[in-house]
């Protein structure tokens, strides 16, 4: 039989209990706050800087550090967008970045035997359902390449956001 804990000790436990639930919601905000700082300083502050500095693009530390100003997107479709962007994907000849399943995934671009497979299946008489999806890294890095080459791109379309980035990366 297990030794029964007196009620001060149950009592102590739970407010201990109480005060780290308590402290540890007080440090995810001010993790909160302090990655929203960064973001700031990242993506506002010191590629503004740079840029009413002569459009730096780079620029060497004396501590041997290096600050680098990169274009950069944060992107993502939301579910009601999906159909007019991947129309404007394929539109544009970028169609082969979609994927399409049909419970199994398919490779990129083979949305016409996805099709043939459903039309198959259905006439069967199986539920299935076919889904399309673009990988937000290939889209990531499509919008950004088509950007950079002066390529007019509805960013609002895909939920894009274009933006500067300052890396700032420490001696090796």
């Amino acid at each position: 039989m297990l030794p029964a804990l007196d009620l001060a000790e149950i009592v102590a436990l739970a407010r201990r209990q109480l005060a780290l639930q308590a402290l540890i919601t007080d440090v995810e905000n001010a993790l909160s706050a302090l990655k929203e700082e960064l973001r700031g300083v990242e993506e506002e502050d010191l590629p503004m800087a740079m840029k009413q500095a002569g459009n730096l693009e780079s620029l060497k530390l004396e501590d041997g550090s290096t600050v680098q100003v990169k274009a950069d997107l944060s992107l993502g479709i939301k579910a009601e967008n999906k159909p007019q962007a991947y129309r404007w994907l394929e539109a544009n000849n970028y169609g082969a970045i979609i994927r399409t399943s049909v419970i199994a995934e398919f490779g990129k671009g083979d949305l016409a035997a996805a099709e043939r497979l459903l039309g198959t299946l259905v006439k069967r008489k199986y539920t299935v359902e076919l889904t399309r999806a673009v990988h937000w890294q290939t889209l990531k890095a499509l919008l950004l390449e088509q950007t950079k080459l002066g390529k007019k791109i509805p960013l609002d379309l895909f939920g894009a956001r274009a933006y500067n980035k300052a890396i700032v990366k420490l001696p090796k």
